[in-house]
C-alpha cells in the first residue's frame, strides 16, 4: 500500500511548486497591470475649489484650464 508513492514520476513535487510560483507571479503581474492602467501609481494632488455657483460641475467630469485637461472632479 505504501508502494504507490514510489510509482510517481521524479520531481513531481518540484514541478508542482514551480507551476504554483509561475501562476502566482502571473496573478501578481495582472493585478499590478490593472492598478497601473487605472492610474494608481500616478502622482496626484487634492485641490479644493470654493465657489458660489457650481452649476454644470458634476463628479467625474474632466477639468480643463485654457483648453488643456488638468484633472477630474
Amino acid at each position: 500500500m505504501t508502494d504507490t508513492l514510489q510509482d510517481e514520476p521524479a520531481h513531481v513535487e518540484t514541478k508542482a511548486m514551480i507551476l504554483l510560483a509561475v501562476v502566482a507571479a502571473l496573478i501578481v503581474a495582472f493585478v499590478v497591470y490593472v492598478m497601473y492602467a487605472r492610474g494608481v501609481f500616478e502622482p496626484t494632488q487634492k485641490l479644493v475649489l470654493e465657489t458660489d455657483n457650481s452649476e454644470g460641475v458634476i463628479p467625474g467630469m474632466d477639468m480643463t484650464f485654457a483648453g488643456f485637461p488638468i484633472g477630474r472632479v
